[in-house]
């Protein structure tokens, strides 16, 4: 049965994988502290469990990503971190649907806000983006697209989708 290895076209850094960040506009790697692993394997398929502990100095929370890199054949069935004795369980999903499911968390438990101008789960309601945004930024942000936009040169999937398109078009704006 053929093996699935991990190829690296250069030798692994510490910046190819582990527990990432963004502090003061600069991306970081937290500290690796120890791992531990335990895996089996039955009829060619390998289980593996792997414990990871980093280290966080910093007084605020952080927004950190996770990067593990896995074959071509690999899959990821189901992961928990502990953060202190918070032991959270995740989800495995598709990409799109865990981005909306964690973007949705970010809004409603820490009052975030996701960029406007990248792929996010914004659904199109003007009344959604004046509670994100606030009516005026809403506002000026519609005005300069009408100006730049007198064509309908800049309509895209995700402006009709968030209703730039439609607000501008009911504006009298030309398509």
């Amino acid at each position: 049965m053929p093996t699935s290895r991990i190829q690296f076209t250069s030798r692994p850094s510490s910046e190819s994988f582990g527990l990432f960040a963004v502090i003061e506009s600069k991306r970081v790697v937290l500290p690796l502290k120890g791992v531990e692993c335990d895996f089996s394997v039955v009829s060619g398929i390998a289980e593996v469990s792997m414990t990871q502990v980093f280290r966080q100095d910093n007084d605020k929370p952080l927004d950190c990503a996770y990067l593990f890199p896995l074959p071509a054949d690999g899959a990821v069935a189901g992961y928990e971190f502990r953060i202190g004795e918070r032991r959270v369980i995740g989800q495995v999903d598709r990409s799109e649907a865990a981005r909306a499911r964690y973007e949705k968390a970010l809004v409603e438990g820490f009052g975030g806000r996701p960029h406007w101008g990248q792929t996010n789960f914004l659904t199109g309601s003007h009344a959604m983006l004046e509670t994100l945004y606030g009516k005026q930024n809403v506002s000026d942000w519609l005005d300069v697209f009408q100006t730049f936009n007198p064509g309908g040169e800049f309509y895209s999937r995700f402006t009709d989708r968030v209703g730039f398109s439609s607000h501008v078009r009911a504006a009298g704006a030309a398509v």
